[in-house]
């Protein structure tokens, strides 16, 4: 008789323990909602506000903002600006290959990088400018 008491007793406790559960997920989830209706009725009052041409970068910018407040140095990138960056980090670099440095007010070559052109025309470390 014990043993049934016990069962019932741990069966009623996990309805309990998980209704709480559920209770405290559920009133997160309404946080989240009304928080989300809050955007959504700013964004209207907005959108109400502005030109169309200004419209299509309001969910945009508010994603942009979202970013950067929360992850610093961060920001959204639109489909157009992730090609952009993409082509300009893609290919060759090309260049002298020489670093340089200021050394006692001129422009002095510190380095020259094995086979580019600085180090074919003769570009040599101390070599000022």
């Amino acid at each position: 008789m014990a043993g049934n008491r016990l069962i019932f007793a741990v069966f009623v406790g996990g309805f309990v323990v998980g209704d709480l559960t559920t209770s405290r997920h559920a009133a997160q989830a309404n946080v989240a909602y009304s928080k989300l209706k809050l955007f959504g009725d700013v964004l209207s009052i907005i959108r109400a506000a502005t030109s169309r041409g200004e419209r299509r970068h309001l969910v945009r910018g508010a994603i942009n903002g979202w970013s950067r407040l929360s992850i610093r140095h961060s920001s959204y990138l639109t489909p157009e600006m992730l090609k952009q960056v993409e082509v300009e980090t893609k290919g060759a670099f090309g260049g002298l290959g020489i670093e340089i440095g200021m050394k006692d007010g001129f422009l002095t070559v510190i380095a020259p990088i094995e086979d580019t052109p600085a180090a074919r025309a003769g570009c040599w470390p101390g070599t000022r400018s």
